[in-house]
C-alpha cells in the first residue's frame, strides 16, 4: 500500500479522490489507499454488524472519522451506543474495527490503531478472519482477546464458517 508523496489539504483529497472507484484514506496529509475487500471482509463487516446490533450498538461500516482535521480514516467497522447526531463521528466511538487484509500494511494499521486511541475510541479492535483471531488495542499494543465487545469469538468465526 503506497501513499502519495505531496502533502493535501483535506479540501485537495476530496477533489482529487473523493469520487474515485477505489476508496482512499486522507491520513496526514496523504491519500492512502484501502484494500479492496474480498467476499470473507464483506461478510465478516455484516456479521460483526448484526451481532453489535443484538449487543445493543449501532454499527456502521467505512464511515469516515472527521474526529482529527489531519486525519480521516474509514474503519472497516464502527459502533455506538450514543445517539447519532452527526453525518461523521467528531469524538471517539465505543468500538472500532479493522479487518485485516493480505494487502494491508501493519504499520498502517498499528498507527491508526494508536489514533483511535489517543481520539478516546474505547474498544478497537483488529480482526485477523484468516487466522480466525480478535486483537484488542491498548496501551501496550495488540493483545490476542477471546471477545469483541462482549461477542464471543467462538460465536463470530461460526457464523462466518456458516457464510462462506
Amino acid at each position: 500500500m503506497v501513499a502519495t508523496a505531496e502533502r493535501l489539504s483535506f479540501a485537495e483529497f476530496k477533489a482529487l479522490y473523493g469520487r474515485n472507484e477505489e476508496s482512499y484514506e486522507y491520513w496526514n496529509g496523504r491519500a492512502v489507499p484501502k484494500s479492496m475487500p474480498k467476499w470473507i471482509h464483506g461478510a465478516l463487516q455484516i456479521i460483526l454488524g448484526q451481532l453489535l446490533i443484538q449487543a445493543g450498538y449501532k454499527p456502521a461500516a467505512e464511515v469516515e472519522l472527521r474526529i482529527h482535521p489531519d486525519y480521516h480514516p474509514k474503519p472497516d467497522v464502527i459502533a455506538t451506543k450514543r445517539k447519532i447526531n452527526e453525518e461523521y463521528p467528531t469524538s471517539g466511538l465505543e468500538v472500532v474495527i479493522e479487518i485485516l487484509s493480505e494487502e494491508d500494511a501493519m504499520e498502517y494499521v498499528l498507527d491508526k490503531c494508536e489514533h483511535y486511541l489517543a481520539w478516546g475510541c474505547e474498544g478497537i479492535y483488529v480482526v485477523d478472519p484468516s487466522a480466525k483471531r480478535i486483537y484488542h488495542w491498548n496501551q501496550r499494543g495488540l493483545e490476542i482477546v477471546s471477545e469483541l465487545a462482549g461477542i464471543p469469538g467462538e460465536r463470530i468465526w461460526a457464523m462466518l464458517d456458516e457464510q462462506l
